[in-house]
């Protein structure tokens, strides 16, 4: 394989950052990713803005904010030189969350509205969620402005509902959102809203229960890798304090059992009843499942057992009204749990594939998602004569694409 020019450039960067978000070699592929934006100073405008926003997102990432604010500042006027103004938007979000972690609050407050009114300007219903969100979050908790936090999450309630989308641009859900607006209407700390729901998604939660039952029961020979997962998930919400203290307090009845040891949630917790599916699935030896009609499991089938991507983007926009519905989430979710919890790594990376290209869709759109999937074809192309399993590249390069929108909460 000979790939030279841009072409090299681009295949550099998808190549440096697989290495960093897979978690190996990441020093290595920061060096990939500085040779595309060398590549790309000369050569390709596009290619630049790309390399000079993964390069931030890394360095922010590892405790450098000055670095990627650096890189930030040099990616922006690109993106309105280009006339690339999803971009724009995306950047500003990105700098307006690093100017609140260099407690700059004014200038984030100032480059959230610049983000939001491109969104609004664009039609990315999702990324001006996000915005709003973002901005609330800053008026209310550091700023001193809770009524105008209160409106401007009012706002992003209010697009959710209206277009019908589960989550933003930032993975925040309706629930999550939603009981932050609580929190700021009785003038309390996030995470103290009374009555406190359960924030966690569904379909995550779907996932711990499904996962538990089958090491408890089918799949006991991972009941030790699923016990650390869990515990270091209970490290994390014990880090993150009272906002997360419901979810701690589940994470810790959960070892309870995975332990042999009776939990200890009370019958009103938000999580109590998770806790009694688990307990239900361990006794009669059955995870619990989401029953779903024959509509969607037609669909779903015919979504994940597509010959080519022609054909995928075909039926999901034949199918958008069923593949976007909320239980054919929690659906994939479920049978992503069952392969994991069986061994069967393989299928899980094919179903979470499915469901980040679903989820894709519905935030950025078909026509979006499907060019980036052209995109991860051509590199693996170029990747061809190299000697690593191909298809697993491609679908963590996809998977794990490059996160160009910062997530809180």
């Amino acid at each position: 394989m000979c790939v030279t020019g841009v072409e090299q450039g681009y295949y550099l960067l998808r190549w440096g950052w697989t290495l960093q978000r897979l978690g190996i070699e990441r020093q290595h592929g920061l060096e990939l990713t500085e040779k595309a934006l060398e590549i790309g100073q000369e050569q390709d405008q596009q290619l630049k803005l790309q390399a000079l926003n993964n390069m931030a997102l890394v360095y922010q990432g590892i405790g450098q904010p000055q670095q990627a604010l650096k890189l930030f500042e040099q990616a922006l006027p690109i993106t309105q030189e280009v006339g690339d103004r999803a971009g724009e938007a995306t950047t500003l979000n990105n700098m307006a969350y690093l100017y609140q972690d260099m407690q700059q609050y004014p200038e984030a407050g100032a480059a959230f509205e610049q983000s939001i009114a491109l969104e609004q300007q664009v039609s990315h219903r999702a990324g001006e969620v996000a915005g709003l969100a973002g901005l609330a979050s800053l008026l209310y908790q550091h700023l001193g402005r809770p009524q105008e936090a209160i409106t401007r999450m009012e706002q992003a309630l209010e697009v959710l509902l209206v277009t019908g989308l589960p989550q933003d641009a930032a993975g925040h859900t309706r629930e999550r959102l939603q009981q932050y607006l609580e929190a700021m209407r009785q003038g309390i700390p996030f995470g103290q809203a009374s009555p406190t729901p359960a924030t966690m998604p569904l379909a995550q939660v779907q996932q711990i229960i499904t996962t538990t039952v089958a090491v408890m029961t089918v799949a006991q020979d991972r009941h030790v890798e699923w016990r650390e997962v869990i515990a270091k998930a209970l490290q994390n919400a014990q880090r993150r304090g009272d906002d997360w203290q419901i979810e701690a307090d589940f994470f810790s009845a959960v070892l309870d059992i995975l332990d042999g040891k009776s939990p200890g949630l009370p019958g009103d917790h938000p999580y109590a009843q998770s806790m009694a599916a688990i307990q239900e699935g361990i006794a009669t030896g059955e995870p619990g499942t989401t029953d779903v009609s024959d509509e969607i499991m037609q669909a779903v089938r015919e979504f994940v057992n597509a010959e080519n991507w022609e054909d995928t983007r075909r039926i999901i926009e034949t199918q958008r009204e069923v593949l976007f519905r909320t239980e054919v989430e929690t659906l994939f979710e479920q049978n992503i749990a069952q392969a994991q919890a069986s061994g069967n790594q393989r299928a899980a990376d094919m179903l979470e594939l499915h469901l980040s290209i679903l989820r894709d869709c519905k935030t950025r759109g078909i026509a979006a998602t499907f060019e980036q999937i052209e995109a991860a074809q051509q590199m693996s192309e170029q990747l061809a004569d190299l000697p690593f399993d191909i298809e697993l590249i491609i679908c963590n390069t996809w998977r794990l694409r490059v996160p160009m929108r910062r997530m809180r909460g």
